[in-house]
């Protein structure tokens, strides 16, 4: 049984049944020599990294005793393709060999010159766990925290320099070196942290901050390095007068300064200062945003601070400057007569349509008792330049005037006279949502579903009657002449769609269909009528018959391409549409047909025994080449273990009549070529044909095909 298992392993193409088979071997944990000889061969040699990762460790599981299990592991950590098993190998060293001093070697090798990233940073976590004491350790990881190409191997590094070594001069020299240089913005953001945490004695770290703060390589160190000197030496008075000079400046950090003057120096008469020359000068609108947002929660009761807010919510030349402002009023003074009147002149005169859409929002939920919101909803609704505030307002009307009559005709009014669609829109679907019962809806509806100006309006009010009004004895009637005379053929696709979904029953919907099929000659309205006949009306003797009809002979190449999916995909065992997708493959006058006609059948076909002569026939001698390329494509995928197959493709990588035209064009040549490389690789003569094509192909492109390969 032993025996066989592992004859089963070593021959099993499939990498799971080896794993398999080796997670079960020796549960027991006892071994035989056999089996241990295999497991070193399968660790030393499975094409597998999953496989041979399990066959280490149950090699080190069985036979760490073993003196050649040591050495395996050794070579295999060193020197394994795959990373996956030198991480194994290693990993089992560490556990079942610490004590030899070849695994310390073996260790400190591969966290400094490993290729994968994973490993160097494995072996640095088993040095600094078993060996974190070891002079050797310390040395690798001073390097690796500043040169490792991987910021996590520099990670790990740091943080057990910072853990153990606090006390050495070189590592607050690192952790310098890593703020300035390091390319990872987070590494430089977390040695911040660290000096701030730890070496907050270190009259040279604070000077080392504050020059970050003043002049950072990048932003976030500026930021972090503030709010490190503010948390660490807070009661430094050079701190309090950086910040004072940040907040000021044009400093990245600025916007950090600001925030820790607001929330820790409130009760400077200076910070109060500086927080309304940043709202009004400040050219960075984060900056002004925090400022204003500062002053009105820290410094609400200060006489001056409504008008600064006030101000700012009217004329800052950002939005959300503005916006920010304005939520400020609404949270800070919202009984003020005057906060109302500051949102409603924003609502309508403002010069951002974000920050106009904003103010209507808070007007409508703060003040929605008040007897002039719903008016001021009604002007900007009517007469707000931007059809997205008047939209917004739209929706606002009809959600929170649902009991006001005068709201309800004004919304009615719209529906039918605003010059523009998109506010006809919402407004139409705002009555079909809350007023569907009134008996004036559905009238503005109809109105609309015949205004003829083909827009979205007119779809949306077309899909309002079907879905809402699907029971109203005139919504039929109206969907099957806008199917048949609308002028606009996305208009005729969504009546035909209603109907489909909604009057299948009706023998009318499947005649309109056909119709629309035969008659029209708009090739949208054809195929999209074919769709619909194809989902509803599969099992029709006369929807066959169409297709049938369709896909041989229809003037149109894309309804006659229609046809033969919906053939193939509706109709698949059918022996005529079979046979009909044979000939059009073999005979259509159009390359597209022919191609998809072709893919079609060798994907229903593969039993067939004609399917293999018919694709090679068309391989050879098609005139076209997208359709020669297709039909290697297929004999390659399904037909590759038939006799000859390979000096077929062979004799097509040679023969092909393809002349490039242009760059873009796919070369058969090239695709029978791939076909060979693909399923013959162990085929001795490939070099030879790869040697003669780079040499001899006409293609001007050969060498992006032919040499890579």
């Amino acid at each position: 049984s032993l025996t066989w298992l592992r004859q089963r392993a070593e021959s099993d193409k499939h990498w799971g049944v080896r794993l398999t088979i080796i997670e079960k071997l020796n549960q027991d944990g006892k071994y035989d020599r056999k089996t241990l000889a295999w497991l070193k061969g399968m660790a030393m040699s499975d094409p597998s990294p999953y496989v041979a990762s399990e066959a280490v460790f149950k090699l080190a599981k069985l036979a760490k005793d073993d003196i050649d299990t040591g050495i395996i592991l050794k070579q295999l950590a060193l020197s394994a393709q795959a990373s996956e098993v030198r991480r194994a190998a290693m990993s089992q060293l560490a556990e079942n060999l610490g004590s030899d001093p070849d695994t310390l070697l073996t260790l400190k090798q591969l966290a400094e010159f490993d290729q994968c990233s994973h490993v160097r940073l494995a072996a640095v976590e088993q040095l600094v766990t078993d060996w974190k004491e070891n002079s050797d350790t310390v040395a690798i990881m001073k390097k690796l925290a500043i040169s490792d190409t991987a910021s996590e191997v520099r990670k790990a590094a740091m943080g057990y320099l910072i853990e153990n070594w606090q006390k050495d001069s070189d590592t607050v020299a690192i952790l310098k070196q890593v703020v300035q240089s390091d390319e990872c913005w987070r590494m430089r953001e977390l040695a911040v942290v660290q000096l701030g945490a730890f070496w907050q004695h270190d009259p040279d770290v604070l000077t080392f901050l504050k020059q970050q703060a003043e002049s950072p390589e990048c932003w976030v160190v500026g930021e972090i390095a503030v709010a490190q000197l503010t948390v660490g030496w807070k009661d430094e008075p050079c701190v309090l007068a950086l910040l004072k000079k940040l907040a000021l400046s044009n400093s990245d950090a600025r916007v950090a300064a600001i925030r820790e003057l607001s929330i820790g120096w409130k009760d400077d008469p200076d910070t109060l200062i500086i927080l309304k020359q940043v709202v009004f000068q400040d050219d960075c609108w984060h900056a002004r945003k925090l400022a204003v947002e500062q002053l009105a929660t820290a410094w609400h009761d200060d006489p001056e601070t409504f008008e600064v807010v006030k101000k700012v919510a009217l004329s800052d030349d950002r939005h959300d400057v503005q916006i920010a402002a304005m939520e400020m009023l609404v949270t800070g003074w919202k009984d003020h007569p005057e906060a109302i009147a500051t949102i409603k002149q924003a609502a309508l005169s403002d010069k951002f349509s974000e920050v106009r859409i904003a103010a209507m929002e808070l007007l409508a939920t703060t003040w929605k008792n008040d007897g002039d919101t719903l008016a001021t909803l009604q002007q900007i609704a009517v007469s707000d330049g931007c059809s997205d505030v008047r939209v917004a307002a739209v929706v606002k009307l009809g959600n929170d005037g649902k009991d006001d009559p005068n709201i309800l005709a004004w919304l009615k009014q719209q529906a039918v006279d605003d010059p523009c669609s998109y506010v006809q829109q919402a407004t139409m679907e705002q009555l079909a949502t809350d007023w569907k019962d009134d008996p004036d809806t559905l009238n503005i509806i109809k109105q609309l579903v015949v205004s003829g100006n083909c827009s979205q309006l007119q779809q949306s009010a077309v899909l309002q009657l079907a879905t809402t009004w699907k029971d109203d004895p005139e919504t039929m009637s109206a969907l099957k002449k806008l199917a048949v005379s609308a002028q606009c053929p996305d208009l005729q696709q969504l009546a035909m769609q209603q109907l489909a979904l909604g009057w299948k029953d009706d023998p009318d919907t499947f005649t309109i269909l056909k119709q629309r099929v035969e008659s029209t000659d708009e090739r949208e309205v054809r195929q999209a009528a074919m769709q619909q006949l194809a989902l509803g009306w599969k099992h029709n003797p006369e929807t066959l018959a169409l297709f049938k009809k369709l896909a041989i002979s229809d003037e149109d190449v894309c309804v006659r391409q229609t046809a033969v999916v919906e053939l193939g995909i509706c109709w698949q065992y059918d022996p005529e549409v079979i046979e009909i997708i044979k000939q059009v493959a073999m005979s259509d006058r159009s390359f597209y047909v022919r191609q998809t006609a072709l893919e079609l059948f060798a994907m229903l076909g593969k039993n067939d025994p004609f399917a293999v002569i018919m694709l090679k026939k068309l391989a050879e001698s098609d005139d076209n080449f997208y359709v020669r390329r297709s039909a290697i494509q297929q004999l390659a995928l399904g037909w590759h273990d038939e006799p000859g197959m390979f000096e077929f493709f062979c004799t097509r990588t040679y023969s092909d009549p393809f002349v490039r035209q242009e760059e873009w064009e796919d070369n058969p040549r090239q695709t029978a070529l791939e076909a060979i490389l693909e399923q013959y690789q162990e085929n001795t003569q490939i070099l030879q044909i790869l040697s003669d094509r780079a040499e001899n192909d006409s293609d001007d492109n050969k060498l992006t095909w032919v040499a890579p390969s």
